[in-house]
């Protein structure tokens, strides 16, 4: 089958195969890290293979995934469980976390610690996603 015109020319970038330390380099080094992850799209006769994640990896993303998708259903639930119940302790102490969860200052973006953490890359290596 013929490649679309609108198609013909689009590369993948397969984030999933940065370095660990891609954030942490100077700029002209993640420019190099990107073009040598960079090609042309293939046409897929089948979905693509998750790819082979190390223990630290799967880790990091699970708890990603767990403390962003997971920890408010918990909280919300908690709190309407022990409101229930009748439980006031548990309940003004389930208050008191979401509040400092919820109104906490969120670190600054363009600090090295921030840019250099593997947490960047977990999900992208997670799911095997061409940008």
């Amino acid at each position: 089958m013929p490649a679309h015109p609108a198609t013909a020319r689009v590369d993948v970038v397969r984030l999933w195969q940065l370095p660990d330390d891609f954030f942490a380099r100077p700029l002209d080094e993640q420019w190099a890290a990107v073009k040598a992850v960079t090609a042309p799209a293939p046409e897929l006769a089948a979905p693509r293979r998750a790819c082979v994640l190390s223990f630290t990896d799967d880790a990091l993303a699970t708890g990603f995934f767990l403390a962003t998708l997971a920890l408010p259903f918990g909280l919300a639930l908690s709190f309407l469980y022990f409101l229930y119940h009748g439980s006031r302790a548990p309940t003004a102490a389930l208050v008191v976390v979401a509040a400092v969860l919820a109104l906490h200052p969120l670190p600054r973006a363009p600090s090295l610690a921030f840019r250099s953490s593997r947490l960047l890359l977990a999900p992208a290596r997670h799911f095997p996603m061409g940008m």
